[in-house]
């Protein structure tokens, strides 16, 4: 008998918490070269395809760049970089990032309600859809450079302004927001990012 309730108790904690638990998962749809996790509970392993990235996951690319597929969205890692999951919310359809080091492009179509709100510093960029690049240095300054979609920057007063199509925006700690003219150098990185070959996983891009 004890056995029974101890088994029914265990039971319902799964379908209590089960949908929480399922919000905060995305799957990995494909890969292309190596990104490492080390999530909350000390674990490191390599993502592979139909991997499950967690709230609270931290994702490190290698000495090469890589590429992580999700559906109807991408996040390219160059090499060295590093980001953090902090909330995957598909009732609220947020994912939660915080930029820690590196170089990063992220994409996402109109397709997908599901949207990337990356924290760079004290601002907060919104990826609605389209590809977004953003980096971070080792003295905090970091760059944005936007192309052909749809991004919000919420400053650290909150204030939402709407980031202008294929522009470049460059932030020294501790400085507002500056718009620059568009010296923004497209490297291999880049051109990895958006190659062709992969263009299947990305509709209507």
């Amino acid at each position: 008998m004890r056995y029974i309730c101890q088994k029914i108790i265990v039971i319902l904690i799964i379908l209590i918490f089960k949908p929480s638990i399922a919000s905060e998962i995305v799957k990995v749809k494909n890969i292309k070269n190596k990104v490492f996790v080390l999530d909350i509970y000390g674990e490191r392993y390599s993502i592979i395809k139909n991997s499950r990235i967690k709230s609270g996951d931290f994702l490190k690319s290698t000495k090469k760049s890589a590429i992580l597929f999700l559906k109807n969205s991408k996040i390219c890692f160059s090499k060295n970089s590093s980001i953090k999951i902090n909330s995957i919310n598909h009732a609220t359809k947020k994912i939660n990032i915080t930029i820690v080091r590196g170089k990063f492009v992220f994409y996402k179509n109109k397709i997908k309600k599901l949207k990337f709100f990356l924290k760079l510093n004290n601002n907060i960029i919104q990826n609605q859809f389209g590809h977004v690049f953003l980096s971070k240095t080792l003295n905090n300054s970091i760059s944005i450079k936007t192309f052909k979609g749809e991004n919000y920057l919420y400053n650290k007063s909150n204030e939402k302004i709407k980031l202008n199509s294929n522009s470049f925006y460059h932030f020294l700690e501790n400085i507002e927001t500056n718009q620059q003219k568009d010296n923004f150098k497209h490297s291999d990185f880049l051109k990895q990012c958006y190659n062709k070959n992969y263009k299947s996983y990305l509709p209507n891009e």
